[in-house]
């Protein structure tokens, strides 16, 4: 019964989506069980957000990585037979972060719940962020909306970077004009990107030390998620 089980998760994690290319993080987390501690081995989990989903297989001590996920909110489901299954809504995965999502399975017993939800909280020290890496959350951009633009509200908000007219080009730690980087969902934007500023998930900006990923840039880098509705 339980192989069949096994077997049955891994055949649908096959259909789980491809993962993102560029923007993206990694979730990885540890499965214990509620009542002994033990770890919960085998557990499935799957994280969804609209069309994108993506799932992985905890190992024998319970721990799970998933990497390659396009940065938004995801639901994150968590089950294991015997277990009673979680769901933890509103995991937030960010570009360039490892989100840390460890949880506890209770036991299932006759005639109890057999799926419990749960809200996420970040990690407010921001694991896996380098230090020269400012992040502007959908909340942070929205509530600003219409009284600056995104360029504006990048240099009064993030240290080591200033514009010298209002509307201007933005100079990272006195680079030259036109030499910053800007990804869109991880496509190279030639110039200043225009973007409703409601339709941004999220801003990442990088003044220092640049991921080698993103290339040989002399300057920062912009790195702009949209929502997905």
């Amino acid at each position: 019964m339980k192989s069949h089980f096994l077997f049955g998760v891994l055949f649908c994690l096959l259909g789980v989506a491809a993962m993102g290319q560029g923007n993206t993080g990694t979730l990885r987390g540890k499965i214990i069980c509620e009542e002994t501690g033990d770890p919960v081995s085998l557990a499935a989990v799957i994280a969804e957000s609209g069309a994108r989903q993506y799932g992985v297989i905890a190992d024998m001590d319970g721990n799970f990585l998933i990497g390659g996920i396009q940065s938004g909110t995801y639901s994150v489901k968590i089950s294991a037979v015997g277990f009673v299954a979680l769901q933890v809504e509103e995991v937030k995965i960010s570009s360039d972060k490892i989100t840390i999502l460890d949880r506890k399975l209770g036991l299932r017993m006759n005639n109890g719940p057999v799926i419990v939800w749960d809200r996420f909280k970040d990690d407010l020290l921001g694991t896996g962020g380098c230090s020269t890496m400012k992040r502007l959350d959908a909340e942070v951009i929205t509530s600003t909306a219409g009284s600056r633009d995104l360029g504006s509200l990048i240099a009064s908000t993030v240290p080591r970077v200033y514009m010298q007219n209002e509307g201007g080009a933005l100079h990272f730690s006195g680079s030259r004009e036109g030499a910053s980087l800007y990804l869109i969902d991880g496509v190279k934007a030639i110039g200043d990107p225009q973007i409703p500023q409601r339709g941004i998930e999220e801003v990442v900006v990088i003044t220092g030390g640049v991921p080698a990923q993103y290339g040989d840039t002399t300057s920062g880098v912009v790195i702009i998620n949209t929502k997905s509705f």
